[in-house]
């Protein structure tokens, strides 16, 4: 039963069967336009994401894919002004990859990106683009089929959006409920007990909108349907932007807690965003730090290493074999040492690999204690730390190392990656400490 039901994992029908994806759909250069960030009172907990008429097309694409492929359910998705975040559910093996149905989403995603840039165009020119990619009279072009040029028909008006709030939206127990929207039909998704009601979107799914004029009209963004490219011809119609140029990347969920995890970061997603525009300091990647001869990036409190006293946590392996062996009391006593010395005001310096050095961290979090944590891999562009650690990152009590650059293709750490992160916590303490490095 097991075997069937990640038949996906299995040679020969890789990425088929019963799995959960995490699906990140990302505008290359970080433009805002799907969507603007509203903080109501300078509260990051408010945080809600204002759609443009773009993020609200792209969201009709990603809720049409249920109804292409009824083995997909959506569990929860964020609309952020750059980017989508969606949890895809497939319940059943499907005939066609989740490679493919993602290329099929970012096609879609495309058609609505080169919609876009054509009314943006024709905005800005007053006009279409005739079959030469120049300007043309309105009354001659495919603007008329859908009034794309017109500002005043509504071509980017976003004020008659009813979905224009929101951000994250939390579907636990499904997806969206959508029973009312004719996009739903075809079983692709039985969502009663959800928490977002979309039905009075009258694009929510199902083809072109029953808007007569605007984006909407021309952009077909829930059809396999392509007005556009049929009224322009191919030549034209592939000169224009399709915004979302890279495809996107998708991430298996299968290990244990990863999918309550990955739901939390997309529900919370407009509140970090909006806690790191508020305190930009915390989370920007510093360049070159220098300690003790070394140079590390950064992000966090860069002031931690101003502090008069630091020691290391690191739980020696002769500590958890005499733990095995029914001897407890040196592992005990060191974890505890640890926490003390942090409420006397010591700053911790360790990767936190293990474990039980994991736990000790774990106390240091819950008890608002500052400390260094030493990373195995660099940051990537907009990098922001998870869970617990975003919030001790935003109040100012931790500050994450690394002195390796990204790398993309690391998914584990390495012995010798674990050995030359320990000497180099030791080695941290050494140099910025006002006393020497006690042994234990």
């Amino acid at each position: 039963m097991e075997q069937k039901q990640w038949q996906w994992q299995e040679e020969g029908t890789s990425w088929r069967g019963v799995g959960i994806y995490h699906v990140t759909l990302t505008i290359p250069s970080r433009q805002p336009l799907l969507g603007s960030l509203n903080i109501p009172d300078g509260d990051p907990t408010k945080a809600v994401v204002e759609r443009t008429e773009l993020g609200r097309l792209l969201l009709e694409c990603q809720r049409s894919v249920p109804v292409f492929h009824p083995e997909i359910q959506i569990l929860q998705y964020c609309l952020m002004p750059d980017h989508l975040h969606v949890i895809w559910y497939v319940r059943q093996p499907m005939k066609q990859s989740i490679r493919q149905v993602a290329q099929g989403f970012w096609q879609a995603a495309k058609k609505v990106g080169r919609a876009y840039s054509y009314a943006s165009y024709a905005s800005l020119t007053g006009g279409a683009m005739n079959e030469s990619g120049g300007a043309t009279n309105e009354s001659n072009t495919p603007g008329s089929m859908g009034g794309a040029m017109n500002e005043s028909s509504g071509a980017m008006n976003e004020s008659s959006n009813p979905e224009s709030k929101g951000g994250a939206t939390n579907e636990s127990g499904g997806a969206m409920n959508e029973s009312s929207n004719p996009g739903s039909k075809g079983g692709a998704t039985n969502e009663s007990n959800n928490a977002t009601n979309e039905s009075s979107n009258p694009g929510s799914m199902g083809g072109a909108t029953n808007e007569k004029r605007g984006l909407s009209s021309i952009a077909a963004a829930g059809s396999r349907e392509n007005p556009l490219c049929k009224a322009l011809g191919n030549e034209v119609y592939w000169l224009l932007d399709p915004v979302f140029t890279e495809r996107p990347f998708l991430r298996p969920l299968s290990r244990r807690g990863q999918l309550q995890a990955m739901l939390r970061y997309v529900r919370m997603n407009p509140q970090r965003l909006a806690t790191k525009r508020l305190m930009p300091g915390f989370f920007r990647v510093q360049k070159g730090i220098e300690i003790g001869g070394r140079s590390y990036d950064g992000v966090g409190n860069v002031a931690l290493l101003q502090a008069e006293h630091f020691d290391v946590v690191h739980v020696r392996s002769t500590m958890v074999k005499a733990a095995e062996h029914g001897d407890c009391q040196p592992l005990r006593d060191y974890m505890n040492s640890r926490v003390l010395e942090a409420r006397q005001g010591v700053v911790m310096v360790s990767p936190f690999i293990s474990p039980n050095e994991k736990r000790v961290m774990n106390v240091l979090l819950e008890e608002q204690r500052p400390f260094v944590l030493l990373a195995d891999n660099g940051f990537r562009d907009y990098y922001k730390p998870t869970d617990a650690l975003f919030d001790a990152c935003a109040a100012g009590r931790v500050l994450i190392l690394s002195p390796w650059p990204h790398d993309t293709e690391k998914r584990h750490i390495s012995r010798a990656d674990c050995v030359a992160l320990n000497m180099m916590a030791e080695e941290m303490v050494r140099s910025l400490s006002s006393f020497p490095l006690p042994r234990h």
